[in-house]
């Protein structure tokens, strides 16, 4: 067991406070998140329910209406592609010291073999499972990834934390510093969880199925501020049973990112709160609907008895048929007032739900179609609105999951080393917001061509030199699938083309 500075006692009484004030935060954004859980995930966990709780009959009757349910799914497809796809790496891997040009080209087939095997070996561990889990959360705000280390001979794994099962709290300029894994286990699969690390002494003669309660997770070191150091603890029943200081910014194994930050708490805000309002107004019109047509269908009969009719046993139930009496007048209870649900238009309440969770995109508005610039305007407008979560998702999840994959990789001795003149090179991975702004750069270049042929289509092949323009977009988007051929290649080519056109010509002048 490793220590920092303190004595045990004094990390016990830290700890104790940190977590306590983890869950008072937690507690208070408890509102906001579990209202977007139940409309829309009324399976997952709420914060402060029990870790054994049971999905009702009310949790899923009270969805009439799966707008949100279903947007929330395509969010989530939506967050994987566009930050940790499968089909392709997240991110560029280079390495971490500034090399010259020379050195660069000696360690380039060095550096495709590793980062092919780096991106094999993520495929293969379980991180795109537990990652579109994650996703589904962020649209509540937070969304959490733990690290499992089974050793090298093994796939690494990653599991998805539910909100309800995440502490943080608040470090320097509104980061996460501590994050904790706050569940309970099972005695027997302690030993498979965390190895040799000794319970405390009350639970040796427990049984197998003992419940543990257990704090699992990680904190920043603040003493030496340039170096990055972290305190992974782990706490059962409240009691430290193991910690250890940690170096470097791979070695964290818990990983939590939030779609928007709040100066007041560590927990984020989601984008799924703006479509709670729209989806409780669906779930309450589809409710009136169907009681309405219940109505329609099925409606109560009145009668006036005259004594011999047996209503009980023709098998009609309590209510569906009223006995008015002789003589007695029926009347209708109406509300004088004037109710008009004109506003409540089902289709404007979806579409606002649609666009909270940023699955609107370009519609056609009427009966005329728009323009290609005026669809092009609004995809960009969508993907504008992407921009502030962008960065803060490459910084506390892309990013950081690359740089711990890695760590570990290196620790179990399998990650292809990159040497150059005996010495190792490091890579380091870059943040993806390159990757955008240079898809961002490519539709600006392509509405400029656009706009060229439009406006001046004779002089478009004379204005824009099409080599160079699509030598520059393989540039940008970093493309190394489309082979372009050099100008000898083109030239020879041209000329074979030609001779065929020439003999082509040659057989048709023959035949006549």
């Amino acid at each position: 067991m490793a220590s920092g500075p303190e004595t045990e006692s004094d990390t016990t009484k830290e700890m104790k406070r940190r977590i306590a004030a983890a869950r008072m935060d937690r507690t208070r954004r408890a509102p906001l998140i579990n209202e977007c859980l139940r409309l829309s995930m009324p399976h997952r966990r709420r914060i402060d329910e029990t870790q054994e709780r049971t999905i009702s009959e009310e949790d899923v009757s009270d969805m009439l209406d799966g707008t949100m349910a279903e947007t929330v799914e395509d969010f989530a497809s939506d967050m994987m592609a566009k930050f940790t796809p499968p089909s392709e790496p997240w991110t560029l891997l280079q390495p971490s010291v500034a090399l010259p040009l020379p050195a660069q080209k000696q360690i380039k087939e060095q550096l495709k073999t590793t980062v092919e095997w780096f991106w094999e070996d993520l495929g293969q561990s379980s991180f795109y499972d537990a990652a579109y889990e994650c996703y589904h959360d962020l649209s509540a705000g937070i969304m959490a990834i733990c690290r499992k280390d089974y050793g090298g001979a093994q796939p690494v794994a990653w599991e998805p934390i539910q909100p309800a099962a995440l502490l943080l709290d608040q470090g320097p300029n509104c980061s996460i510093d501590g994050r904790w894994y706050d569940y309970t286990i099972e005695k027997r699969l302690w030993g498979a969880t965390y190895g040799k690390i000794k319970l405390p002494a009350k639970y040796a003669t427990a049984k197998p199925d003992c419940k543990l309660k257990v704090v699992d997770g990680i904190h920043r070191v603040w003493e030496q501020q340039g170096f990055s150091q972290y305190r992974r603890v782990v706490t059962v029943d409240g009691v430290i049973v193991w910690e250890k200081l940690l170096k470097g910014e791979g070695s964290v194994s818990l990983h939590a990112a939030r779609w928007r930050s709040d100066s007041g708490s560590a927990y984020g805000v989601g984008p799924a709160w703006k479509a709670c309002p729209a989806q409780r107004v669906l779930n309450e019109i589809t409710a009136l609907t169907l009681a309405q047509l219940h109505k329609i269908v099925d409606p109560s009969v009145v009668f006036s008895s005259d004594g011999t009719a047996n209503i009980e046993e023709s098998g009609v139930d309590a209510g569906d048929w009223v006995d008015l009496g002789e003589g007695f007048k029926a009347e209708a209870m109406e509300s004088k007032g004037r109710f008009d649900v004109s506003f409540f238009v089902q289709e404007d309440m979806r579409s606002q739900v649609r666009r909270a969770l940023y699955q609107d995109g370009p519609e056609q508005k009427g009966k005329t179609p728009p323009t290609r610039e005026q669809w092009v305007d609004e995809r960009m407008a969508s993907e504008q609105r992407f921009e502030v979560p962008r960065g803060k998702l490459f910084r506390e999840w892309t990013i950081p999951i690359v740089k711990s994959h890695m760590h570990l990789r290196m620790e179990h001795g399998l990650m292809p080393p990159i040497e150059l003149d005996g010495r190792q090179i490091l890579l380091a991975p870059v943040s993806g917001q390159a990757k955008a702004r240079a898809f961002e750069k490519v539709a600006k270049g392509e509405r400029v061509m656009q706009s060229i042929v439009t406006l001046m289509p004779a002089k478009a092949d004379v204005l824009i030199d099409g080599a160079a323009t699509v030598d520059n977009m393989k540039r940008l988007l970093d493309d190394d699938v489309v082979v372009l051929r050099d100008d000898a290649q083109q030239q020879e080519l041209a000329q074979l083309v030609q001779a065929a056109v020439a003999e082509a010509m040659k057989g048709m002048q023959a035949a006549t």
